[in-house]
């Protein structure tokens, strides 16, 4: 079983993980793709995810989201979590998930079909990239998997996390054939 730091969501029965740096968007993006009643959530911050046959299980790790103000900028609708949260000098909060998802719309778990990542980058006019399973990998290693909990970071760790990455799934090559970025 291994730790993501990232949010996953459920679409119709398909899992889809959204990673990124601190700060990409994924609890913004989280919070705007709930909005669709076809979206439950597993996760906004971290989950687990372990290898079950040909599938990449994804449960959830915690009853709580990791909130700042940002997204009351854009979702008008997310001020009202801003009004019961309470913010520690740094603008962060946690507030029960229910809170922003609403009853019946969380799930366990889900089964991993699609990893997206995010970044922030205003001058890069391309919206949306397909990346080949090495580039994906690498941006991956590059990026210390976009964990900042990781405690033990050394080869032996990296090949774990790495050939967890490319676990084979199903009919393909597993998430390494399921990358997108967006930035």
């Amino acid at each position: 079983m291994y730790s993501v730091h990232g949010a996953c969501l459920d679409i119709q029965g398909k899992g889809h993980c959204i990673l990124g740096g601190s700060g990409a968007g994924k609890t913004t993006h989280t919070y705007g793709l709930r909005l669709n009643p076809k979206v439950r959530v597993v996760s906004d911050d971290l989950f687990y995810a372990s290898v079950y046959n040909h599938d990449i299980l994804a449960y959830g790790s915690e009853k709580n989201f990791y909130i700042n103000a940002d997204p009351a900028d854009i979702w008008s609708d997310f001020s009202r979590l801003i009004k019961k949260a309470v913010f520690d000098d740094k603008g962060r909060a946690v507030v029960d998930r229910r809170w922003v998802i609403g009853k019946g719309r969380i799930l366990p778990r889900t089964t991993l079909k699609t990893v997206i990542f995010l970044r922030r980058d205003k001058d890069d006019k391309e919206l949306f990239r397909e990346l080949s399973p090495e580039r994906a990998l690498e941006i991956l290693e590059e990026n210390g998997y976009f964990h900042p909990h990781l405690l033990i970071k050394n080869e032996f760790k990296r090949k774990l996390r790495s050939g967890f990455f490319q676990k084979p799934s199903g009919e393909g090559q597993g998430l390494r054939d399921q990358y997108h970025r967006n930035p």
